[in-house]
């Protein structure tokens, strides 16, 4: 009996333990793991996209500790500075490509150093595009990253975790990620985009922004002689064309950010709702339409929907 009762316990280890070796390596934890080396070389771009969130296997502490990690690696990947090329279509510019990247010109002309001027792009041209906001500066002899970040005001630690490449010795001519800056030539290059410059040549401002008449004046009252060219104080997109009211012809801007500016009581207008307009471009003649004392231009500048006084962001006259 007692010889019985040995073999039975012998039997029940030689089933069971093997079963639970079993489920140590392929249970929960390990197909955790498992899966999230298999994403982390998703993200490398060793292998075609997977769904892990459905595996319904996986208990749901398991899951949101997987949600978690995955969310920490694609913060890790996202911030990585990529490149892709695009090729220039018939009619865009530099505007186009970067609203539809989601970056801005002056990164593409950071990246793109033989454009010698931001506005004249032609169709077939391929350009670089980069997944961050930022410049791309070429190291020069004897140059760190340390010094890199102070020519660009920058941290050295961001650029050193936007980029993959090992920055501990540059050389002549490598190619460094400098996030959030703008390349130095930018302006010399035709980009303009972090100043306004007047909408009219001449005239005197017969009316400022702020308190006027028991109301609020929310723009500048330009007086200028009718029929005097309306020029766009920074580039961007035609967000409106067309009779406003009190505005009369009236035309506004989108510069992006929550930036528009507008221009009012025209006599006449050039560009239509859905144009792109470089700075400086004639877009309008001034006139005396709408709810006018006479003949002037009624220039604003609105951030966030919100009217500021352009005499803040216009340069000295």
């Amino acid at each position: 009996m007692a010889s019985w009762k040995i073999l039975l316990v012998f039997c029940m280890i030689f089933l069971v333990f093997p079963a639970q070796v079993s489920l140590a390596e392929e249970g929960p934890d390990f197909r955790f793991f498992q899966r999230l080396s298999l994403f982390q070389r998703e993200a490398d771009g060793h292998l075609g996209p997977m769904d892990i969130r459905g595996d319904e296997t996986w208990g749901n502490g398991v899951q949101l500790e997987v949600q978690i990690r995955i969310d920490e690696i694609a913060e890790r990947v996202a911030s990585v500075a990529r490149f892709s090329t695009h090729q220039v279509q018939p009619g865009e510019t530099l505007w186009d490509i970067s609203r539809k990247y989601g970056i801005d010109v002056a990164t593409l002309a950071g990246v793109n150093h033989d454009i010698a001027n931001v506005h004249n792009i032609r169709a077939g041209d391929e350009i670089r595009v980069i997944n961050i906001r930022g410049t791309v500066h070429k190291a020069k002899q004897g140059e760190t990253v340390d010094c890199i970040a102070g020519e660009y005001g920058v941290c050295p630690e961001e650029i050193r975790r936007v980029n993959a490449e090992d920055l501990n010795s540059l050389e002549i001519g490598q190619e460094v990620v400098v996030p959030g800056a703008k390349p130095a030539d930018f302006a010399e290059r035709g980009g303009t985009l972090d100043s306004f410059v007047w909408p009219v040549t001449g005239g005197r401002i017969s009316s400022h922004f702020g308190p006027r008449w028991g109301g609020f004046h929310e723009g500048l009252d330009i007086a200028v002689p009718t029929g005097t060219p309306v020029r766009a104080a920074k580039e961007g997109w035609v967000s409106f064309s067309g009779w406003n009211g009190g505005y009369g012809n009236t035309i506004d801007i989108d510069h992006g950010g929550g930036v528009v500016t507008r221009y009012a009581h025209n006599s006449r207008l050039l560009v239509s709702r859905g144009s792109f307009v470089y700075q400086g471009q004639v877009i309008a003649y001034s006139g005396n339409t709408g709810r006018s004392t006479g003949p002037h231009l009624h220039f604003e500048i609105h951030l966030n929907n919100r009217p500021v006084n352009p005499i803040r962001y216009l340069p000295p006259r």
